[in-house]
């Protein structure tokens, strides 16, 4: 075959495979992956959320002019805005695993009646539980925990050390109500000593803040009050205390509230964009200032999100309209400018063209930041100053409220025992 004809051939053959992706092209062209979009560039900065000055604002109603402001801030060319104060992309909380794995490990050593490893293995569970009390989604979790050690402890003949948990456990819930087929009539009578017993002592006050802004806080599981928030008449002793924000991984942990003085304890979520200062900034805000120390506090803030400048502003009332106060923060000097004040109408109608007004300003002071303070005594000269913390009496009920939870008759071994061989126990009947 001679050249010639060879190609010509070639290209027959090209156009009759290439025919059918032809008569499929416009269904080809559907298969095609879209450009992706160009990464935005400029500088970074870290929005931290309004806060209600003096608890002036509803906490829905600054969080509605985060998230505008937010909103609008991310779709702002020459900038990169950066939501803080919510939990880090991919942060792991701890778990439950191993308190699970042990405590199963001490319901088989007593059925097996080896006491003295049953004893060991639910005093680990209730350690596991401590520590990873952020995990615990019901107080109730850890309660059980405490009466299962304590019960192991009594069937091991050690009366001491039990009533040493039972009084703990009294501290935390005294209207815990025992299932009966789980714990003998004598632990019940006392667990009841404790209670009457720790119920006679001076009460003692927990002043809860939060690294974080409008944090609901509970104590033993049963809530109280937004943060920050002043219990009152509270029993002395170990307690549960819990913060829980939306969006944010929840945190608890154990604190001791001790008599006749005022306890302090700050909720630190972990794995926050802007890291733990931004609680100091956000408390200070409430306050009706930005002093040099909440100042410095922005500024880690920013330097934990990788950001040059941070935006932060607070809110009050009028008898028709928001005050709305937001302030830009350059990282590298750690001086605040102030920007002009916008009102929000009460219905929060007109607020997503106000939150352009604020957004044009924040844009033209990102690339010509100039006339900073390293403070701001007052953010509204206007507002009448009071108190931002709420007292609730945090004293327990002493109403049976039925939390335990139901297990088949005849699962766990109950009554009086006495000791046998080899680290062994025979459980009698009541």
């Amino acid at each position: 075959m001679s050249p010639a004809v060879r190609i010509f051939s070639l290209s027959l053959l090209t156009l009759w495979v290439g025919a059918p992706a032809l008569a499929q092209g416009e269904g080809a062209a559907t298969d095609v992956a879209p450009a992706a979009a160009p990464a935005k560039t400029g500088p970074k900065v870290l929005v931290l959320p309004y806060q209600p000055i003096f608890r002036t604002v509803e906490q829905s109603k600054a969080q509605t002019a985060t998230e505008l402001l937010q909103k609008e801030l991310g779709q702002k060319e020459g900038l990169i805005a950066v939501r803080g104060a919510v939990a880090q992309e991919g942060a792991k909380g701890p778990t439950l695993e191993e308190a699970t794995k042990l405590s199963a490990d001490a319901e088989a050593a007593e059925a097996n009646r080896d006491i003295v490893q049953a004893v060991e293995l639910r005093k680990k569970a209730v350690e596991s539980l401590e520590r990873n009390a952020s995990a615990i989604a019901d107080a109730n979790e850890l309660l059980l925990g405490y009466h299962k050690w304590a019960r192991a402890l009594m069937w091991s003949a050690k009366d001491k050390e039990a009533q040493v948990v039972l009084d703990t456990v009294a501290r935390m819930e005294p209207a815990y109500e025992l299932d009966p087929t789980q714990f003998s009539r004598l632990y019940r009578a006392w667990f009841k000593a404790a209670i009457e017993k720790v119920m006679k002592e001076d009460r003692g006050e927990l002043m809860v803040k939060s690294a974080l802004p409008g944090a609901r806080i509970t104590l033993d599981g049963r809530p109280m009050d937004v943060a920050p928030v002043l219990l009152t008449k509270a029993v002395p002793g170990k307690h549960l205390l819990g913060a829980t924000i939306d969006g944010v991984p929840p945190y608890a942990a154990l604190v001791e509230i001790k008599a006749g003085k005022k306890n302090e304890f700050t909720a630190n979520f972990g794995g926050v964009v802007g890291g733990d200062t931004v609680g100091d900034v956000a408390e200070a805000i409430t306050t009706n200032a930005l002093p040099k120390k909440a100042v410095d506090a922005a500024v880690k803030s920013g330097q934990a999100a990788g950001a040059e400048f941070v935006v932060l502003g607070g809110l009050t009332k009028d008898d028709n309209h928001f005050n709305v106060y937001t302030f830009v923060l350059e990282v590298k000097s750690g001086l605040v400018r102030s920007l002009d004040h916008v009102n929000f109408d009460l219905d929060l109608l007109t607020a997503e063209s106000d939150v352009l007004r604020v957004v044009q300003q924040i844009a033209a002071s990102v690339s010509a930041f100039s006339e900073g303070k390293p403070q701001i005594a007052a953010i509204d000269a206007k507002v009448r100053s009071q108190s931002v913390i709420n007292e609730v009496n945090a004293a327990p009920t002493l109403v049976a409220q039925a939390r335990a939870p139901k297990a088949p008759v005849g699962k766990t071994p109950r009554g009086p025992i006495t000791k046998g061989k080899g680290g062994t126990i025979q459980i009698k009947d009541e």
